[in-house]
C-alpha cells in the first residue's frame, strides 16, 4: 500500500563499471542486474551507487522515481516516496544510516518531510522552495552530503536542480528516459512547452563528467549516458 503518494516505475541492468570522483578513478566490476518494472516500491539495485524504486501516477501516465545515493562520503535519498509496507523500510534499514533527504525542485518535495522525521535526518530544498520549519536551503554549486555537486537548470522550473558526482547525473524533470517519447529526451510538451530555454540549460551539464543518468521520469541510463546526452542536443 502506498504511504502518501501515488507515483512511480523502473527498470535496468548493470555493467562492469569506472567511475571518477575528485580526480581520483575507481573501478567496480559488478554482475549484471535485471529487474522488472512491475514491483512498485522495491527498491532496486541497478548501479553499485544506487538504489531506485518507483510507483505509478495516473495523474501524470508516467513512473516517478526517488533513488537512494550511497557513496563513501555519505547517504542520501533524493526526491523519496514513501510507502507503508513494513518490507519497504526494512529494505531501507539495511542499506545504514542516511544522511540527507534532497530535494530536486518544488514539485519533487513528494514525502520528504515523512522521511526526514522518520529517519532523523535534514532535508534540503533548493533555494527558492518554500521550507517548513528544520529544512534547509541548498543552493547552486554548493557540495551536498553523499559528495554530490548541485548543479542549477532554472528549467523547466525556477527551482529546478540536478546532481553530479561519482560520474552519476541525476536529474528531477529537465530529463526523461521513456518508451512513449522515444527514449531520452528533454521534458516533453504539454509539459513544457517551451523548449529552447530547456535545451539550453541542460546543455550546461555537459561540462561536468558522468557516464550514468539517473531521472525522476523513466528508466536508467548506466552506461554512455554522457554521448547519450550530447546526441540529443546537438
Amino acid at each position: 500500500m502506498i504511504l502518501l503518494s501515488s507515483k512511480g516505475e523502473f527498470a535496468c541492468f548493470l555493467l562492469p563499471f569506472i567511475f571518477q570522483k575528485a580526480g581520483q578513478s575507481k573501478f567496480f566490476l559488478s554482475k549484471r542486474r535485471s529487474f522488472s518494472m512491475d514491483k512498485p516500491g522495491v527498491l532496486h539495485q541497478p548501479h553499485p551507487l544506487v538504489y531506485s524504486w518507483w510507483v505509478h501516477s495516473p495523474r501524470l501516465q508516467a513512473p516517478l522515481v526517488s533513488h537512494l545515493l550511497c557513496t563513501e562520503e555519505g547517504k542520501i535519498l533524493v526526491d523519496p516516496i514513501a510507502f507503508s509496507s513494513p518490507s519497504f523500510w526494512e529494505s531501507l534499514s539495511s542499506k545504514g544510516k542516511l544522511d540527507a533527504v534532497v530535494v530536486l525542485n518544488q514539485h519533487h518535495i513528494r514525502d520528504a518531510y515523512l522521511f526526514a522525521q522518520r529517519l532523523n535526518v535534514p532535508v534540503f530544498l533548493p533555494s527558492g522552495v518554500s521550507r517548513e520549519s528544520g529544512a534547509l536551503e541548498y543552493r547552486a554549486q554548493q557540495e551536498l552530503p553523499g559528495g554530490f555537486l548541485a548543479i542549477p537548470l532554472a528549467q523547466p522550473t525556477p527551482t529546478e536542480m540536478a546532481l553530479v558526482g561519482y560520474q552519476i547525473l541525476v536529474v528531477a524533470d529537465a530529463l526523461v528516459h521513456l518508451e512513449e517519447v522515444g527514449g531520452l529526451s528533454l521534458l516533453p510538451p504539454p509539459f513544457c512547452k517551451d523548449q529552447g530555454p530547456l535545451k539550453e540549460a541542460v546543455k550546461s551539464l555537459l561540462v561536468y563528467q558522468f557516464d550514468s543518468i539517473f531521472f525522476g521520469h523513466g528508466t536508467p541510463l548506466l552506461e554512455g549516458a554522457y554521448q547519450r546526452l550530447l546526441d540529443i542536443l546537438v
